[in-house]
């Protein structure tokens, strides 16, 4: 979209992020995507791209149709190919699902994106990493390993990591959990897990 092009280019000469141009990692990723997009059932019409950058934070986001992972991110799931693909998948998915679209509506509303009173990248970046609620979230989930189920790629492989996730976060907490705009990662994995059970038949109990 011409928001994901304006939001990727200030990002660039803001010199935020700095985009990491590595050509094996590059061609592994665009593999990814374009694996991940051909088995969509019924498919946008979004322009993807997706992009490396150099951040030691493990995150990955999306918008306008441009995907973007962190170097960090990518370290710490490199040798999992297989949730490589749910991660992007992910992604994938927030749009796929009109998650994007619609915080893009809320910013017009409100008068906040771009122009000369709008956010700066940093605002809108951190508005992208916790602005979907935990509906969306989930959402998001389950749609990446739909995608990576029709690759025939390991399913729990994305349990298992977000089981690790869990282990640094604090206890479940319902009132906390009110008040977060992601899912902890323990629930996550639970949601997951049920959801591969359930549509798959695939028990990741144990792994």
């Amino acid at each position: 979209s011409s928001y994901g092009d304006a939001f990727h280019k200030d990002a660039i000469e803001s010199k935020t992020f700095v985009m990491l141009n590595d050509p094996a990692i590059n061609a592994q990723l665009q593999t990814i995507l374009k694996d991940l997009l051909a088995v969509r059932e019924a498919p946008s019409g979004i322009r993807y791209s997706i992009h490396l950058i150099d951040d030691k934070q493990i995150n990955a986001f999306t918008f306008g149709g441009y995907i973007y992972l962190t170097k960090a991110m990518y370290d710490k799931i490199k040798d999992n190919t297989d949730l490589l693909y749910s991660i992007i998948g992910h992604e994938i998915g927030h749009s796929e699902k009109g998650h994007i679209k619609q915080t893009i509506q809320e910013l017009e509303l409100s008068g906040k994106l771009f122009g000369d009173n709008g956010m700066t990248y940093f605002q809108i970046k951190k508005l992208l990493t916790g602005s979907f609620n935990q509906r969306n979230e989930l959402e998001a989930d389950y749609y990446g390993i739909d995608l990576t189920n029709q690759l025939d790629k390991n399913l729990c492989a994305t349990v298992a990591f977000w089981k690790e996730m869990a282990e640094s976060e604090n206890s479940y907490n319902r009132l906390e959990d009110f008040f977060r705009t992601h899912p902890f990662s323990g629930l996550r994995a639970q949601c997951l897990q049920d959801h591969i059970q359930q549509n798959f038949s695939v028990s990741c109990a144990g792994r």
